[in-house]
């Protein structure tokens, strides 16, 4: 759901927007289409704050995707097949996107500007939809639940990656290689293993890891070891289980920082009371 689509959103102010970002970007388009591909690495035609700029840049995809080029005469005529050129101001409201704009455009400024207004807007809307559905008296953590997917979908898309040359990323994979060879092969954080982290260097920011595994091969133990090694590291560590209580993760967490096994730690057999007021883990040999 788009802020658009929410009327009775009353805040006392406009919704965040830059009209003039939004001209200056087709704009610049029209006066060099290569600007487009530029835009197109980040924007959608929902990014942009007016619904005739939105007709626009769909116009402007849609001439890029029939392999036709960006400019005035067939971005009038591609909106015209399609109906929309009246709506959004005729031949006239075209032709004035270029007044202003220079010969060489730069518009990676004003397309940061339209991104974050939009991702703004998109925080309200899902803020004002959340507000609707707990007055509805919908269940808190589906409410929490949809919410919070709204504002990582926007974290995720402020990270979007911009397309590099090889000049600009390779000083830092060179920086990486040397820091690897001064460290003696270790770049990434710690698995506690040494003939794994000699193969792989550590486990390094960006990368997935997946550990797979028939059942009782040792995946969570070797999840512990990792975890254990980086805690006495003093690396902050987060763990996310959606089969493990944390009273199952807590036995497994001691088992793998002492020499008792897991299965004596989970027996009750393996427990006797000790005196005094508290429980304590009394391990049989």
């Amino acid at each position: 759901m788009t802020a658009s689509s929410i009327p009775d959103l009353d805040l006392g102010r406009p919704l965040p927007a830059s009209t003039e970002a939004d001209r200056s970007i087709l704009g610049a388009i029209l006066l060099d289409a290569r600007a487009f591909n530029e835009a197109a690495e980040i924007l959608k035609p929902e990014d942009f704050c007016l619904d005739s700029h939105r007709r626009i840049y769909r116009a402007m995809v849609s001439l890029t995707e029939s392999a036709r080029p960006v400019d005035v005469v067939l971005l009038v005529e591609e909106l015209d097949r399609q109906r929309e050129l009246e709506p959004i101001g005729g031949p006239e409201y075209i032709a004035s996107l270029v007044e202003g704009i220079p010969d060489r455009p730069s518009i990676a400024h004003y397309i940061r500007i339209v991104k974050e207004k939009a991702q703004l807007r998109g925080l309200i809307s899902a803020a004002q939809v959340a507000i609707a559905r707990a007055l509805d008296s919908e269940r808190a953590t589906e409410i929490a639940g949809g919410l919070l997917q709204t504002v990582l979908d926007i974290e995720a898309q402020a990270q979007t990656n911009h397309a590099l040359t090889a000049r600009d990323f390779m000083p830092e994979v060179l920086r990486e290689l040397e820091m690897q060879a001064q460290s003696g092969g270790l770049v990434g954080l710690p698995t506690g293993l040494d003939p794994l982290d000699l193969v792989t260097g550590g486990l390094r920011n960006g990368e997935l890891i997946v550990i797979g595994a028939l059942p009782g091969a040792g995946k969570t133990a070797l999840a512990c070891q990792i975890i254990a090694e980086n805690a006495a590291c003093g690396n902050p560590v987060g763990v996310f289980s959606l089969e493990m209580s944390r009273w199952d993760l807590g036995k497994r967490f001691l088992s793998t920082v002492t020499s008792v096994t897991a299965s004596k730690i989970r027996h009750p057999l393996h427990i006797k009371k000790r005196t005094g007021q508290r429980w304590q883990l009394a391990l049989r040999k």
